[in-house]
C-alpha cells in the first residue's frame, strides 16, 4: 500500500483526498457538473464549487473531452485526456450472428434501436417523437432505465422495454437494422462522449446521432442530423448506403478502441 494511487469521480471528495496517503490523487471528470438538472441555482452553484476544489486538490485531472479539458485546466496544471471512446469489442462484437430476442420477433422492419438511460436532459424525446411519426412503419426500440422525468411519447411504433441485463445487450443491437443516438445538444452533452457509439460500432451497425462535439472526429462513420426532417433522410440513406465493406470499417475502428487496447495507455497517464 506504499503505492498508493486514488482516483475520484465524487465532486466533493477534496478533504477525503487530501487525508489519504497516496503517490496519486486522480480527479476523473467526466461530465460538466454545471449542465446537469440541479433541482436549484444555489445546489448547481456548490457543486460547481465543490468540483473546483477537488480539481485543485488532485495531482492529475482526467477529462473525457476537449470541452473538459480547457475548462479544467483553470484548475489544475497536469489536465490529462482519456475520452470515453472505448467499448468491451469481444463482447459485442461475438454476438454479430446471435438470433434476436423473442420479443424482437415479428416487428415491422427496419427496426431502429437506442441503448442507453431514458432521462429527459440526454434523449431529445420531441425528436423521437417526431421521427417515429415521420416513419410510422419502422420500429424503434429503445432500452435503458427510465428516470421518469419527462413523459415518454405513446406511439405504436415506439417501444420501450426498459433495463436488460447488460450481458444481453449485444443480442438485441445484432438485431438492429440501424442505430440512433438522439441527444440533446445542451451545455450537459456537449461535454460528453457516448460509449454506445463503439458498441453500435463493434456490431458494424450504421449510425445516426446529433450534432455531439466529441462524435466530430468521427464523422465518417455516422450519419449526421439534427431534425426529424434530416433525421429520416440520414437513417434511409444509412440503410441504402451499408455494405459489408463499411460494416468492416465500423468494426475494425471499435476493434482499435478496446479496453485491452485501453489499458496501457490508462497506466501510462497515471505514472508520467
Amino acid at each position: 500500500m506504499s503505492k498508493r494511487v486514488l482516483l475520484t469521480y465524487w465532486r466533493n471528495s477534496a478533504n477525503v483526498i487530501k487525508m489519504i496517503s497516496a503517490v496519486r490523487r486522480i480527479y476523473h471528470c467526466t461530465d460538466e457538473i454545471a449542465g446537469f438538472p440541479w433541482p436549484d441555482e444555489k445546489t448547481r452553484l456548490q457543486a460547481i464549487l465543490e468540483e473546483v476544489e477537488v480539481a485543485k486538490a488532485a495531482d492529475i485531472v482526467l477529462v473525457t473531452s476537449p470541452t473538459l479539458l480547457n475548462k479544467m485546466s483553470h484548475f489544475n496544471q497536469n489536465v490529462r485526456m482519456l475520452a470515453n471512446d472505448v467499448v468491451d469489442f469481444a463482447i459485442f462484437n461475438k454476438a454479430a450472428g446471435a438470433d434476436p430476442p423473442e420479443e424482437l420477433s415479428g416487428l415491422q422492419r427496419p427496426v431502429i434501436g437506442y441503448v442507453g438511460d431514458l432521462v429527459g436532459f440526454k434523449v431529445d424525446f420531441s425528436l423521437v417523437k417526431e421521427i417515429a411519426l415521420h416513419l410510422h412503419q419502422w420500429s424503434f426500440i429503445f432500452i435503458g432505465p427510465y428516470r421518469n422525468d419527462r413523459p415518454l411519447p405513446h406511439i405504436e411504433n415506439l417501444h420501450f422495454l426498459g433495463s436488460r441485463r447488460r450481458e444481453d445487450i449485444p443480442r438485441y443491437v445484432a438485431a438492429f437494422d440501424a442505430c440512433i443516438i438522439p441527444h440533446n445538444t445542451n451545455l450537459y452533452m456537449s461535454h460528453s462522449f457516448p460509449m454506445k457509439f463503439f458498441e453500435y460500432l463493434a456490431m458494424g451497425k450504421p449510425v445516426v446521432a446529433t450534432d455531439i462535439p466529441a462524435l466530430r472526429p468521427y464523422r465518417k462513420y455516422f450519419y449526421h442530423a439534427n431534425n426529424a426532417d434530416q433525421f429520416e433522410a440520414a437513417l434511409r440513406q444509412s440503410l441504402e448506403d451499408d455494405t459489408r465493406e463499411k460494416q468492416q470499417e465500423r468494426i475494425q475502428l471499435a476493434a482499435s478502441r478496446s479496453w485491452k487496447s485501453r489499458g496501457p495507455k490508462i497506466m501510462k497517464l497515471l505514472v508520467q
